[in-house]
């Protein structure tokens, strides 16, 4: 999962460019909301690639498995 590893240094990249960006006196309102929506766009990449992750490791599973999944979830908590 190298791109994986990737998008979450590029995340960080984003929020130390953010950061910057605030301690500034004179604060580029443009340049911080161009780094919001890349770092949405990043964050969005990686909630995708986990669901996709997540969704390949259910089709192991029979139905038989996946209720006792839930209901483990349901009433274990």
């Amino acid at each position: 999962m190298p791109y994986v590893k990737q998008l979450l240094l590029e995340i960080k990249d984003i929020e130390s460019k953010l950061n910057n960006e605030y301690k500034k006196t004179d604060v580029n309102l443009n340049i911080i909301k161009e780094l919001i929506l890349e770092k949405k766009t990043k964050e969005a990449d990686f909630d995708y690639i986990i669901m996709s992750c997540d969704l390949d490791i259910l089709e192991l599973f029979s139905s038989n498995d996946i209720k006792r999944i839930k209901y483990y979830i349901i009433f274990k908590k």
